[in-house]
């Protein structure tokens, strides 16, 4: 016959405790490998062969408003890609109309102009290729149109 005390209910506690702490950590991945790191590796973009990729690879490391990352990116030919707001990553309560995510896309471009540098290339810019997407901020309407339109050229010497 077993008894219940004080001492048993403190051992079944910390047994129900360590059960629990085992299985979060088991739940959360910490025994998995961290590929989210993997953009921040110094190395990270070189696994790419196209050099808009790569530059791409440095842009989504930029910093954006609330941390969305909304950037939508079309590749098109052979030397160029459009950058467009992804109208599905937005945060229409802290950013209604839209300014936010819209200066967030100047860094991500000022990224790519850098890491085109680093690569050895210029990455030429031009800015709402299609016109502007107005004044609304819908989601929709941010998405509507390419922010800009960047072309790589390498760069001589």
């Amino acid at each position: 016959m077993t008894l219940i005390t004080p001492k048993n209910v403190t051992i079944a506690v910390i047994g129900l405790f360590l059960v629990f702490v085992v299985a979060l950590v088991l739940v959360d991945g910490f025994f998995l490998p961290k590929d989210y790191l993997e953009p921040w590796s110094e190395t990270y973009y070189k696994q790419f062969e196209d050099p808009r990729v790569q530059v791409l690879a440095h842009g989504v490391l930029a910093p954006n408003s609330h941390n969305l990352q909304s950037w939508r990116v079309v590749l098109e030919g052979e030397d160029s890609f459009l950058l467009y707001v992804d109208h599905s990553r937005l945060s229409p309560k802290a950013d209604p109309p839209g300014r936010q995510v819209t200066i967030s896309q100047g860094t991500f471009l000022e990224y790519v102009r850098v890491a085109a540098g680093n690569l050895g290339y210029e990455a030429e810019m031009e800015l709402f290729p299609e016109g502007e997407y107005g004044p609304e901020g819908t989601a929709t309407n941010l998405g509507s149109k390419p922010v800009a339109r960047v072309i790589l050229k390498e760069t001589t010497g």
